[in-house]
């Protein structure tokens, strides 16, 4: 069990965006402290900052790395809280931690549960660590063609969970695009994960694990306003795609079964 949330967007209110995600972070500890981590971008460009260490995030917001961040215009942030899972790399070997980097692409990847598959597919697929998430985007890690990305980049999803059908997991999928930002997140029934709908009041659309990690932390920064942001249950095998570009939003839904994947409206 790891603990994971996300958001796209440029803040309405940077210092607050900020300080909800610290505390999300250090509230996401109760499903990992061997390692924490986090993946942001730098708004009107395809830069990116980055770091993980191996320690609790209690103690990772400490950090000169992480307290930098309220002085970046981020508008997209992944963080990551690790517990080990056996067989999936020591944490003390912070290359195990995550979040995990692509090569070929300005892409990152935080990954909750356990692949299965990993001991296969690593025969086929280099990975630099012992983590069975890095497999994920090792397999994704392909130059991506932007001018039908959407369609591209879900037909390789289609094809990693082909890969993967035993497994459990929930995974978050950055992509820096040339003047883009896209966001993926992908889950089957074994891992959970909720989207807020904070775009009228932040300008911002939020992934995290639970629905009461949220609840705690709107409750710790103390604004009301957080309060009336719409929480969805993302149900079983399903995937979002969320493109940002000069401040617009394009959201698609999809749920698959394996075999069909089927297009919805999820906010409307």
């Amino acid at each position: 069990m790891c603990g994971l949330a996300s958001f796209i967007g440029k803040s309405k209110n940077q210092n607050l965006s900020f300080d909800l995600f610290q505390n999300l972070f250090v509230l996401l500890e109760e499903r990992g402290t061997d390692a924490s981590g986090f993946y942001g971008s730098i708004s009107n460009s395809n830069q990116f900052v980055t770091d993980k260490k191996s320690c609790a995030s209690s103690a990772f917001i400490k950090e000169d790395s992480w307290k930098c961040l309220k002085n970046y215009d981020l508008d997209l942030l992944l963080i990551h809280t690790r517990k080990t899972s056996s067989n999936s790399g020591s944490a003390s070997d912070n290359e195990n931690n995550h979040p995990f980097l692509a090569l070929n692409t300005k892409s990152a990847l935080v990954h909750n549960g356990i692949i299965h598959e990993y001991q296969r597919l690593k025969k086929q697929y280099h990975c630099f660590t012992d983590c069975d998430s890095e497999i994920l985007l090792r397999i994704l890690d392909i130059p991506l063609e932007e001018n039908n990305y959407v369609d591209y980049r879900k037909k390789q999803i289609k094809g990693l969970l082909g890969l993967i059908k035993n497994s459990e997991f929930t995974f978050l999928l950055a992509d820096l695009l040339s003047h883009k930002k896209s966001l993926w997140a992908v889950k089957n029934e074994f891992r959970p994960l909720f989207l807020i709908d904070a775009k009228e009041y932040l300008n911002q659309y939020i992934f995290v694990s639970t629905v009461d990690i949220w609840q705690n932390a709107i409750d710790k920064v103390k604004d009301a306003n957080l309060k009336k942001c719409k929480v969805y249950f993302l149900e079983n095998n399903f995937i979002i795609n969320i493109l940002y570009h000069q401040n617009n939003f394009i959201l698609k839904f999809f749920s698959y079964n394996w075999e069909n994947y089927q297009d919805f409206n999820l906010i409307k």
